[in-house]
């Protein structure tokens, strides 16, 4: 009719993808609650808190910010290996690979790369006999038998002192403190313990024993020392067991025709490597579990609780023995050749001899690898479980395993 509005016609709907159903199941799709997500949200947090609260004390906003500093400058290609050392010597444990980047001390700067020897940090220091160490990415260098020390990170220096004595031993712990032992004018040696700020925590003084080694705990709050004196016309060597919060050591215990110099501290444990025989035990053990070498010590590396030595063997070649975590060994195997360097990693042992590296699997001793290292390869460092860093004349080396 005239002037009668037309009605207008539904619109066609247009289904949409969660309408679709592709393979002929017409099943309406479940949706999850929202009362789920709001569950994990808040479980998520409480982990998150939880963590945060746990590890309290070794969060800084100084420690973050060296972190991400260091995930930004430490990734990036560099020239590649090798990489050049400058200076004329470096000692054969002033190589280092934690967080798979290799460092380096020689007598005149200490180098820090990443993996593609790109360079993070070049810090001059004066020291006539520098020692390297590291923990938690800060890199203790002291001069041993001198007065100076300094740790630095990949981005800045964070402390250079002067002690009034001798230094005989200096250690870093993953929470930044850190401890020196030196000569006394009154006593045989002492041993300083400093916060992060550089605030003193803590002093021991040795009536005879004159200090060899430190090592602390990943806080901080503990630490272990070996020390050596003369008993009878022997040597006698002393490892020291210290909580810092009491004024006294919480246990010694003696070694004799034993000397210690050489300890790490790591998960409640403390290994100590002499050059007769190497002590294992639970931070508050009765006693060590020693183990005496069957030959001479070659070479052996210190990871926590962690140590593995390489013994010539009286009746000729080598022997690789590992502790891992425990009083007894965990891998024992036999070479037939002088061992230069070893070195672990996750399921990895890494041992240099005359040119090349053989590395094998913790637990078993089977040789999973084997590569050249260079005729003049004098050190080996394992940046991780498939890369090794090696020390040569003048460069450092990248070997993938």
């Amino acid at each position: 009719m005239v002037g009668e509005k037309k009605k207008k016609e539904p619109a066609a709907q247009i289904p949409v993808e969660e309408d679709l159903d592709l393979f002929g199941d017409h099943k309406p799709k479940r949706r999850v609650p929202r009362f789920v997500y709001r569950i994990a949200v808040i479980l998520l947090v409480c982990v998150v808190g939880l963590t945060l609260w746990v590890n309290r004390e070794n969060i800084s906003l100084e420690g973050f910010w060296n972190w991400a500093q260091t995930q930004i400058m430490g990734t990036g290609d560099g020239g590649g290996f090798p990489a050049p050392v400058t200076g004329r010597n470096v000692e054969k444990k002033n190589l280092l690979a934690s967080g798979n980047q290799p460092a380096v001390v020689s007598d005149t700067e200490l180098i820090v790369w990443n993996s593609t020897a790109k360079e993070l940090t070049a810090s001059q220091h004066s020291c006539r006999y520098p020692v390297l160490c590291e923990a938690g990415g800060r890199y203790l260098v002291y001069d041993l038998g001198g007065t100076s020390y300094r740790i630095v990170t990949t981005q800045k220096t964070l402390k250079k002192g002067q002690t009034d004595e001798k230094i005989y031993a200096a250690a870093v712990s993953e929470s930044g403190r850190w401890a020196v032992a030196t000569g006394s004018q009154d006593y045989a040696s002492e041993l300083t313990v400093y916060l992060e700020d550089g605030s003193k925590q803590y002093r021991y003084r040795f009536v005879d024993a004159r200090v060899t080694a430190v090592a602390l705990s990943e806080d901080g709050s503990r630490g272990a020392v070996t020390a050596v004196t003369a008993s009878q016309g022997a040597i006698l060597s002393r490892l020291y067991l210290f909580d810092f919060s009491e004024s006294d050591p919480v246990s010694v215990f003696e070694s004799r025709d034993n000397c210690l110099y050489g300890v790490s501290f790591g998960a409640g444990r403390v290994c100590a490597v002499g050059d007769r025989s190497a002590l294992t035990l639970a931070f508050g053990a009765q006693k060590p579990s020693e183990y005496v070498y069957n030959g001479t010590l070659q070479d052996a590396s210190l990871h926590g609780d962690r140590m593995v030595l390489a013994v010539a063997s009286y009746s000729g070649g080598s022997e690789i023995v590992e502790f891992d975590g425990g009083d007894s060994p965990v891998t024992r195997f036999s070479l037939g050749e002088t061992v230069l360097s070893v070195d672990s990693s996750g399921t990895t042992l890494a041992v240099l001899t005359e040119g090349t590296i053989r590395t094998y699997l913790s637990g078993t001793g089977d040789k999973t690898a084997e590569r050249p290292a260079g005729s003049d390869a004098r050190a080996i460092a394992l940046g991780n479980a498939s890369t090794a860093y090696v020390l040569g004349n003048g460069e450092v080396r990248r070997v993938d395993l």
